[in-house]
């Protein structure tokens, strides 16, 4: 289907996002790291096996370690859990 009926017929799909700061919940610096984006991928780790899939700041060459991409044209109810997951995990470790 060419991009212009796509976009009359409403089969065209948009991809929404916003940035988040989750700097206050990536883990202290080790001796052993190697440099801020290890934390970056650190903390991408633990929300993906809880199921969530941000991209990180890394992978769209951000000069800081602690933004992440949070896509929300995800149904309703399931943006709704993947925010429930993600507080659940960040928290999780943040009291630990």
């Amino acid at each position: 289907m060419p991009l212009v009926d796509a976009m009359l017929t409403g089969d065209s799909n948009a991809g929404y996002f916003l940035w988040i700061d989750l700097s206050p919940y990536l883990p202290p610096a080790t001796k052993e790291d190697a440099g801020p984006m290890t934390h970056e991928r650190v903390l991408a780790q633990r929300l993906l096996d809880a199921g969530i899939y941000l991209s990180s700041g890394e992978k769209f060459a951000s000069e800081d370690a602690d933004w992440f991409r949070v896509v929300f044209t995800h149904e309703k109810a399931k943006l709704a859990e993947g925010l429930r997951r993600m507080m659940a995990t960040i928290k999780e470790k943040r009291e630990d």
